[in-house]
């Protein structure tokens, strides 16, 4: 430390800079009786002082690791609670070394008993109760190392237990992604509503950079999330959960070399004929409405080289179980003896994929003809045949939303399947996630 204090014992007049250097945080652990990741090098210069109602940091520049900081800090003590406001910015931001993987400190016999995909575990919700904020971050560069995020802007205002929060980021994966994140714990109990826009996302970079799955390439992606739910935990919120979810996915591959992916291993059993190592992907359109915790599917299609495949059912967000039937279309007429309706079952962590009973009760051809889908499998020729569409999936389901000639009211939706890449949602996508 170097500079003065005019008053020492009122700490008034405060005015110091401070300087930190060293190999790791964990420097600090003993002497300041913290726990700080072995994090580093470490570089940080500031200048402390005293305000009328708080304390400024404020020509904050940082180098920690891989990552750094600048900007400032005020903390405001003469309100009903403290107030933080920052001003920050960020050339790189490494989360991965930042936070390293939850997984390497996890209670293995707990990890081995839990394997729910949204865990019981409390979230940090008190912590919206004991301090108001006013927070901008200007992020150049965030990544974890699988993933890369440019141009990030996280804009949060914290006030009395309402937090409202709009990260934004300019380039990921591709694409835009941007986000409204409303929480009010002021209540009995903590309610959370979020919305979540993505345009021309790369599907494949972003399942693989949450370790989901590692073989699709490609598949530009516009993604819509509506979700509203109360609870203190991921597993009480989502299990009451209502919204809409929507996806729309352009043209990509399935990697053959990863055998044991979920998406490859139900191709196989949906189309049995086919024998190429890889697997091109036309389209995708999934679609699904959720209401107190349980997903239905209000459209799913899936289209390759070979064959269109129309879905139908359910996910218990509560249980986290799958009851789903996924229906093929080969594009070839011979082989339609061959394709055998899949119902998908299990959890959302451990699905079980096996024949529909019905295609053996009446026999392929009939269970087929059965489990047409309502009309989004009447409009599987339609894909199969290609429209000329970018996406031809979500041109079949526009013809679903169009309204009957003359009829006027709420459910009309416009009928633009747009021209751009990943389908060009428009107006369309509009009209079917309702805003």
């Amino acid at each position: 430390m170097k500079g003065s204090i005019r008053d020492p014992l009122s700490l008034r007049g405060v005015d110091l800079l401070l300087t930190a250097e060293g190999p790791s945080l964990a420097g600090f652990n003993k002497s300041l009786g913290l726990s700080l990741p072995p994090l580093g090098p470490l570089k940080a210069q500031a200048r402390f002082g005293d305000l009328a109602d708080g304390w400024r940091l404020g020509e904050l520049k940082a180098l920690v690791g891989k990552s750094d900081l600048s900007g400032d800090l005020v903390i405001r003590l003469q309100g009903k609670r403290p107030e933080l406001v920052a001003r920050l910015t960020s050339g790189t931001l490494n989360l991965e070394e930042l936070f390293p993987d939850a997984e390497n400190g996890k209670d293995k016999d707990h990890a081995s008993q839990d394997s729910r995909m949204f865990p019981d575990q409390p979230l940090p919700f008190a912590l919206l109760q004991s301090i108001d904020m006013d927070l901008d971050w200007k992020i150049d560069r965030l990544t974890d190392d699988l993933l890369l995020a440019q141009q990030v802007q996280l804009s949060a205002r914290l006030k009395d237990g309402k937090l409202s929060a709009q990260p934004v980021a300019g380039s990921l994966a591709g694409g835009k992604v941007k986000a409204d994140i409303q929480v009010d714990v002021s209540g009995r109990q903590p309610h959370l509503q979020l919305a979540v826009d993505a345009d021309k996302v790369g599907l494949g970079e972003i399942l693989r950079s949450f370790k989901l799955a590692d073989n699709l390439r490609g598949g530009s992606s516009d993604y819509r999330l509506r979700l509203t739910g109360s609870g203190s935990t991921p597993h009480a919120i989502i299990s009451k959960a209502s919204g809409e979810s929507l996806l729309v996915t352009g043209k990509g591959r399935l990697d053959g070399a990863y055998a044991d992916a979920l998406a490859l291993d139900l191709l196989k059993q949906l189309a049995p004929w086919v024998q190429e190592k890889d697997t091109e992907m036309q389209c995708l359109v999934s679609r699904f409405i959720i209401t107190d915790g349980l997903a239905k599917s209000d459209a799913l299609l899936f289209d390759t080289s070979r064959m269109t495949v129309a879905g139908q059912g359910s996910i218990n967000l509560g249980s986290e179980t799958l009851d789903l039937t996924m229906s093929p279309k080969p594009k070839e007429a011979s082989l339609l003896s061959l394709s055998v309706p899949v119902d998908v079952q299990g959890t959302l962590t451990q699905p079980v994929l096996s024949p529909n009973k019905g295609a053996i009760v009446k026999g392929v051809a009939g269970a087929v003809g059965a489990l047409a889908l309502g009309p989004l499998g009447a409009l599987v020729p339609m894909v199969s045949s290609g429209s000329g569409a970018a996406n031809p999936c979500l041109a079949a389901i526009a013809q679903t939303r169009k309204p009957v000639a003359g009829h006027k009211g709420k459910g009309k939706a416009k009928s633009d399947t747009g021209s751009g890449q990943g389908g060009g949602l428009g107006g369309l996508l509009q009209s079917l996630i309702g805003d």
